[in-house]
């Protein structure tokens, strides 16, 4: 990997600082280590006066010697046809092979080979067709993985390192927002982070359903299986794909007694409400999920747990009635109107399966996305239930251009991570601000 010579990173240095410098009398900032709340926390902590005393800041490095061997091998050999496809005539795809991957982004590694020529592109075109046939050959390793390039990001160094960070700060229930830049690559990473949080649960016999467009026999979650962090023994349970449908028949028998008291509970607290049968079912849908995913569904067995259920979804009902208040200006507007059960219905429906005969139930998920083409109603109904300390989704996974700016998402978040740096420090300041508010203020993980 090629790094910087002395003289590039000083000019690059200059060339910041100038930008910088020049930029400087045209934008006002909003300084928080000028608040006397920030100050106040900065002596009681004992960290002086320093830039951002409120943030804790992890720089996530991904080292080489830390890498598997077939990751170091993969990350040379695609260096290695950027530089052998350096020319005007090569497709752009083949040039910035290496960047792509470094990006966690899919390798076309059958991408057409550039035409023979004479002379110097002659021996070129022989040159990428040698490492792209290198490159092909050490993606045959991914046999057991889906076909789709996409899906086998997940195991892209970058994409496993956020993982494991994204798991380790959502522990003890802290919820976590994800950034990034590239869709392909925050695809793969929530596809990650559900299918491991259904595989750890079942390890643990807790009965769940499967994570959206994933099948007991999916290739990616029997990869995932082999993982010995999860903790999956199936000794004693025979195969994995009897167990899979024995915890599913299961997890069906717990719903229906609980899908009884979230009924009851959407009865008593939209009873003067005229709902339709329809929106009636899909707001018990989306409650039971909800509980699901606080792991109430094993609760119903007794009367105490049953008692503590019941109350949980009054308290859920109450709180997505307006989950994202409208600002003084909103409620002053003659456009203003109210938040309105139909219209949260229709918005909470957006996250639901359904099939010929209506909705069914899927569980929320333990990540969700939130990108370009994410409808409004359904942003809405997740940025409310991200701020929601008590609903999934835990990890919120947003394109940059989506949610850097104009959302509140503090409500029930501190953590940050910055999957895809950005190179404006004015966004990566917006990003931060999506969880940092007066008084609220959050960690950044890098």
């Amino acid at each position: 990997v090629r790094v910087g010579s002395a003289l590039e990173i000083a000019t690059l240095t200059n060339a910041a600082s100038e930008f910088s410098a020049q930029l400087a009398p045209l934008v006002t900032r909003r300084l928080w280590r000028d608040d006397p709340i920030v100050q106040r926390y900065a002596q009681a902590t004992g960290r002086g006066r320093v830039a951002h005393p409120h943030r804790e800041t992890i720089d996530g490095i991904k080292k080489l010697s830390s890498m598997p061997q077939r990751d170091r091998t993969f990350l040379a050999f695609t260096e290695a046809l950027s530089t052998a496809a350096r020319g005007s005539e090569v497709s752009f795809d083949i040039k910035t092979t290496g960047s792509r991957f470094s990006q966690a982004l899919p390798i076309r590694s059958e991408s057409p080979h550039v035409e023979a020529l004479d002379g110097v592109d002659s021996r070129r075109s022989m040159r990428i067709s040698y490492w792209q046939r290198k490159i092909s050959e050490l993606n045959q390793e991914f046999a057991d993985v889906s076909g789709r390039d996409r899906w086998s990001l997940q195991w892209h160094p970058r994409v496993r390192y956020a993982v494991d960070l994204v798991e380790d700060l959502a522990k003890a229930g802290r919820k976590v927002l994800v950034f990034g830049e590239f869709i392909e690559s925050l695809r793969a990473l929530e596809r990650s982070l559900n299918i491991r949080h259904y595989l750890r649960h079942i390890g643990e016999g807790h009965a769940i359903p499967l994570p959206r467009d994933v099948s007991v026999n999916d290739p990616d979650l029997l990869r995932w299986l082999k993982d010995p962090g999860l903790r999956v023994d199936l000794t004693r349970h025979g195969d994995f794909e009897s167990y899979a449908r024995r915890m599913n028949r299961t997890y069906e028998s717990d719903r229906a007694h609980l899908r009884d008291l979230c009924r009851d509970a959407v009865e008593k607290h939209c009873g003067l409400d005229l709902l339709q049968p329809l929106s009636r079912d899909t707001l018990v849908t989306w409650l039971v999920q909800q509980l699901c995913s606080q792991n109430l569904l094993w609760a119903v067995g007794d009367a105490k747990g049953k008692g503590h259920a019941y109350e949980t979804a009054l308290s859920l009902l109450h709180s997505i009635h307006d989950p994202d208040p409208p600002s003084e200006d909103e409620e002053n507007a003659a456009t203003a109107t109210a938040v309105t059960w139909n219209k949260i219905i229709e918005q909470l429906s957006e996250d639901l399966q359904r099939d010929a005969n209506g909705f069914v139930f899927r569980m929320s998920p333990f990540a969700q996305l939130l990108i370009g083409d994410t409808k409004p109603a359904t942003r809405r109904a997740r940025q409310g239930a991200f701020n929601n300390s008590n609903l999934n989704p835990q990890v919120l996974i947003g394109q940059s251009d989506v949610m850097s700016e104009g959302l509140n998402l503090h409500l029930a978040c501190r953590d940050v991570v910055l999957f895809h740096l950005d190179w404006n420090p004015g966004r990566i300041e917006q990003q931060i601000g999506r969880v940092e508010r007066r008084g609220l203020f959050g960690e950044a993980a890098v």
